[in-house]
């Protein structure tokens, strides 16, 4: 079978606790962001304070843009532990990488279809096979990566709030 994984990480936490509380303050701060980012995108619409003369009509509005736009903030990674280290991919919309702020990692992507990157030496390549073949399709394995790991979910549907949107959003309306 062959390996492609072109995002791979390698994470530089040593331990599952340190991992996990980088995740949950990584969470913290892209869902924050993603609310700000829609603040900042209602604001500009024409005509706002009609938008917003009711509850009824502000929520729809909030939720019309979650509609359109949410998927593609959505981001995850799965995580693999393997011989004292942590690995992973992340999941993401098309191919923009969110920027991470709180985790730690060094990338470490590997693939068989084309040249090794320059600046990787040879031993650093087969290492990186080495990985991603052991998790992902060694004995056992079946090559699907949430099927091999654990996956952290740091943004989907369920984490956006519209009633914080729309306070943050009533409130510049009539200050």
């Amino acid at each position: 079978m062959s390996v492609k994984i072109f995002h791979g990480v390698k994470f530089k936490n040593k331990d599952i606790r340190s991992l996990l509380d980088d995740f949950i303050r990584e969470k913290q701060n892209y869902v924050q962001t993603v609310h700000q980012y829609f603040v900042n995108m209602i604001l500009k619409i024409e005509d706002l304070k009609s938008k917003f003369e009711s509850f009824d009509r502000g929520m729809r509005t909030i939720h019309n843009l979650k509609d359109m736009t949410l998927y593609y903030f959505e981001a995850s990674f799965v995580i693999f532990p393997f011989e004292d280290k942590f690995y992973g991919i992340p999941f993401f919309y098309g191919d923009r990488f969110p920027k991470m702020k709180y985790l730690k990692y060094d990338e470490f992507g590997y693939w068989d279809n084309t040249d090794k990157p320059d600046d990787i030496s040879d031993d650093e390549w087969q290492e990186r096979y080495r990985v991603w073949s052991a998790v992902l399709i060694g004995e056992g394995k079946d090559g699907i990566p949430a099927n091999n790991g654990f996956t952290f979910q740091i943004f989907d549907e369920h984490d956006f709030n519209p009633i914080y949107v729309y306070d943050k959003v009533y409130r510049f309306i009539n200050k």
